[in-house]
């Protein structure tokens, strides 16, 4: 019951959105933030760490305004994190499902609202780590968002997420704050 709650919901937010959707939109970002996932030190000496936050993300979905200056938004994307060596990979994937409800004002749009990621999974793959895969419960979040638009068609904006992946008895801490670019058609 506790899963089934949040995707009903979400679920109907996104459908109410479709019926009387005015626009579609894409967005994609750079997140930084959460408890350190891994870290790698390759054969040069550089060090690459990754985070439950992080960190690009890549979403679509659709616009509906509610009223005058309010609008709701719901999409449906990827938030991933990866490093690369000759002898094997990382890789922190999870599908982010977003519903928000958006001011909008003269200088700046404020958006509020609720983030359920599914499939949140840790992989690791090569020699040295065999393969791991961690595949963590889907997690309930809330998200802010602050959107300065560039024109009528595309905006940067600001997004913080908080959020907790459970696995087993452990809980990480995938909270994150990132930069984020829009585009509607």
């Amino acid at each position: 019951m506790k899963i089934i709650l949040p995707i009903i919901s979400i679920a109907l937010l996104v459908s109410s959105s479709i019926s009387q959707a005015e626009k579609l939109f894409l967005q994609a970002g750079l997140h930084f933030g959460g408890d350190k996932l891994a870290s790698v030190t390759f054969t040069d000496g550089t060090t690459e760490t990754m985070h439950a936050g992080g960190m690009i993300s890549f979403s679509a979905g659709l616009i509906s305004e509610i009223e005058e200056g309010l609008e709701l938004r719901a999409s449906i994307g990827i938030k991933f994190d990866t490093i690369t060596a000759s002898n094997g990979d990382m890789d922190f994937t999870r599908y982010p499902i977003n519903a928000m409800v958006f001011k909008k004002g003269e200088l700046l749009n404020v958006g509020i609202g609720a983030t359920y990621h599914l499939s949140p999974s840790f992989q690791a793959t090569g020699p040295l780590t065999g393969n791991i895969t961690y595949d963590f419960d889907n997690a309930l979040g809330f998200v802010v968002e602050v959107d300065y638009p560039l024109n009528e068609k595309s905006y940067l904006g600001i997004k913080a997420t908080a959020i907790d992946y459970t696995l087993g008895s452990a809980t990480i801490n995938g909270n994150s704050l990132g930069v984020v670019v829009g585009i509607m058609f």
